[in-house]
């Protein structure tokens, strides 16, 4: 890895932040309560969104503001803290006084919906808030107007607000320690993967790259890194996703994924010894369009040195947004069709990682809660 001094670090850069848009509808992002006892997912009906707690042998419950009208905003990057007492997610929001102009939320409460945090500002977007191993921090991504894209740091309440870097891209993870995070940047035409001191004093370059980084994903030992890339063909009109892993010390690249498909969303399993992601490879697969067909998109196990591909399913609808057990025995996802060619969120299914027992199926409509 190569040393780099660091003042303030400023780069230009061109950012992807994927997330839910406006006429997406149903459910996302499914995510186990980190001690397994339960799910919360996103709900976005067009701009209108929730956060849905469901425990394991009991009802669902909505998490954020029960009482107040949320008609005009909807949430995404939804996450667990390690500890499983609180979360953190984003909140769009349409300012119809203001016409066209949005503003966005950093919203960071505990499991019964009192609000630890809340942070407000107009015309930045924030995006992919991720707390540190002890859950007393969360690092975030911030993108202004003029295309400033930043990474920052703070306390769990808001306070210790600090910028550590500029041009950081997709989703920051924290090193196992948490004195690190490793985000991706874009600078003057090349793509690289970093790593920060959460003091924000010293960054290290991880490896250069030769695509768009579009995720990153830390093994649970913190010694192997997954990244996405979204690869061109020589005419810059095709793409498609690859997933790549690499050691955290910026040795043995490999590319774990080659066909003529996207292969996206990757995740660990807690072993480190297998991985599921997200593969178009048993439907058709237009390259030429920037994002995945979700209707076509199905869940794939693979080991982590790329080898024995399998299926999870047999399900005829598209599969996304696979999320492991603390335990590492079941998986969880969403099942989807198109609707008005635009992804329709059905339900959001759990199955042993072998693939058999569809053990649990959460179809109850949200509408109400």
């Amino acid at each position: 890895m190569k040393k780099l001094s660091f003042g303030l670090l400023v780069f230009f850069t061109i950012s992807a932040f994927c997330h839910a848009t406006s006429s997406d509808i149903g459910r996302s992002e499914p995510k186990y309560i980190p001690d397994g006892s339960g799910i919360g997912l996103t709900y976005n009906v067009f701009s209108y969104g929730k956060i849905i707690i469901k425990k394991f042998g009991a009802s669902y419950y909505r998490l954020n503001d029960p009482s107040g009208d949320w008609s005009d905003r909807k949430c995404y990057d939804f996450t667990f803290s390690p500890d499983g007492k609180k979360i953190a997610y984003i909140i769009e929001e349409y300012d119809f006084d203001k016409d066209t102009k949005y503003k966005y939320y950093l919203k960071v409460q505990d499991l019964k919906g009192n609000e630890i945090e809340s942070r407000e500002l107009d015309n930045i977007k924030y995006s992919s808030p991720i707390f540190s191993p002890d859950s007393a921090s969360i690092a975030f991504i911030t993108e202004n107007r003029k295309g400033g894209v930043y990474l920052w740091i703070m306390d769990t309440d808001g306070s210790g607000i600090k910028r550590l870097a500029d041009s950081a891209r997709v989703n920051p993870v924290f090193t196992t320690d948490g004195k690190n995070i490793i985000f991706a940047t874009y600078n003057g035409g090349n793509y690289c993967v970093s790593l920060i001191n959460a003091d924000g004093l010293e960054l290290t370059l991880i490896a250069d790259f030769h695509a768009p980084i579009e995720k990153l994903a830390l093994s649970p030992d913190g010694e192997k890194l997954l990244i996405v890339a979204r690869e061109f063909d020589k005419s810059y009109i095709l793409n498609k996703y690859n997933i790549y892993i690499i050691g955290t010390d910026g040795a043995g690249l490999t590319k774990l994924t080659g066909d003529d498909t996207h292969d996206y969303n990757p995740v660990f399993f807690p072993d480190g010894e297998s991985i599921a992601y997200v593969s178009l490879r048993d439907g058709i697969s237009d390259a030429s369009y920037e994002t995945p067909r979700y209707e076509k998109s199905k869940i794939y196990l693979m080991d982590v040195d790329g080898t024995n591909k399998r299926r999870l399913t047999g399900s005829n609808l598209g599969e996304i947004n696979p999320n492991i057990s603390p335990d590492g025995k079941k998986v969880i996802f969403t099942e989807c069709e198109y609707f008005d060619q635009h992804p329709c969120y059905h339900s959001i299914i759990q199955i042993d990682r072998d693939g058999t027992g569809r053990s649990e199926s959460f179809e109850a409509g949200f509408d109400d809660i």
